[in-house]
């Protein structure tokens, strides 16, 4: 059994679920899906600093992983990031990746990836809408990006997700 974090917010979203569950309406399972993402994450994250002896992460770190969550559909630069936690660009990237695993880049595509995922299940959005409310601009690059992490187009994804395999 792994111990949350000093300030996870797993507790917060144990709650926010539950809350959820006694809701109705069309956004409740949209709603309950982000906060699962978003618990499994927290939970994966408290692992592996667990695992990794590094311990509990400098506050910036879990200020940038907030700072991605909250603005993720903006255009996002390491010095925006940085600068908003007072520290160099340098020492928080180094610090992201030691305690995260993931380039703050990466992290910020990989959050990217996962709230159009759930566009692509719950609306009817076009492929182009759902690249520009992640905050890719690009399509190409979206779709490249989409299948590099999913191994699919939105497209097929959108697909498939609609008409399941028997």
């Amino acid at each position: 059994m792994i111990a949350p974090r000093r300030h996870s917010r797993v507790p917060q979203l144990i709650r926010q679920l539950i809350e959820l569950q006694g809701q109705s309406g069309r956004m409740k399972e949209l709603l309950c899906s982000q906060r699962l993402v978003d618990l499994l994450t927290e939970c994966l994250l408290d692992r592996q600093l667990a695992e990794s002896g590094f311990g509990e992460p400098p506050g910036f770190v879990e200020g940038v992983v907030r700072d991605i969550a909250l603005r993720y559909q903006e255009k996002l630069t390491l010095d925006d990031l940085a600068a908003k936690q007072s520290v160099s660009k340098y020492h928080m990237a180094k610090e992201f990746k030691k305690h995260t695993g993931f380039s703050p880049n990466e992290y910020l595509i990989h959050t990217r990836i996962t709230k159009a995922i759930e566009l692509l299940k719950y609306s009817d959005r076009s492929v182009a809408g759902v690249a520009a409310e992640v905050g890719i601009e690009n399509v190409s690059h979206f779709i490249r990006l989409f299948k590099e992490r999913t191994g699919q187009t939105p497209l097929v994804y959108r697909r498939k997700w609609q008409r399941p395999e028997e």
